[in-house]
């Protein structure tokens, strides 16, 4: 009899180990949005160079180089030795603002797909092109902004 309250005791206790609680104070969480894969951003402290590599589960993960005062853009060869850095060309803006001597963009990756760029000072924004599906694009084509309807 001992035995059997124990069991249905030690069962109580673990069922409320496996759900969730919250205060009584704190709501729960509503709406989370999770995205399906990480996204990876290059920092906007640091030096001027940085490595970002775009990882998921079905690609092949994609490292690129980095230069956060230019905005310049590589991509390492996911090939044969020796490896080999691929320079991305960018559209120009008359937006695109520069200070000498300062981090001026962020490169951030939602998929190895989607990769955009932003001059932080201005808002300018690229999105890594992607026009041709059999063909290795190394561009980034600026997002253009619409007005309000």
């Amino acid at each position: 009899m001992k035995r059997q309250l124990f069991l249905i005791f030690l069962a109580g206790i673990l069922s409320f180990a496996a759900t969730e609680t919250y205060a009584q104070n704190q709501d729960a969480p509503k709406n989370k949005f999770h995205y399906l894969y990480p996204v990876a951003m290059t920092s906007l402290d640091g030096g001027r160079f940085e490595i970002l590599i775009t990882t998921t589960e079905a690609d092949i993960p994609i490292t690129y180089k980095f230069d956060k005062y230019t905005g310049t853009v590589w991509e390492l060869s996911n090939g044969f030795r020796p490896l080999k850095l691929i320079k991305y060309t960018r559209e120009a803006s008359p937006n695109d603002v520069v200070e000498e001597g300062k981090v001026n963009y962020q490169l951030v990756a939602l998929s190895t797909s989607t990769i955009f760029l932003i001059n932080i000072n201005s808002g300018e924004m690229w999105e890594k092109s992607t026009a041709e599906i059999f063909k290795k694009n190394t561009a980034f084509q600026i997002i253009k902004e619409q007005e309000p309807k």
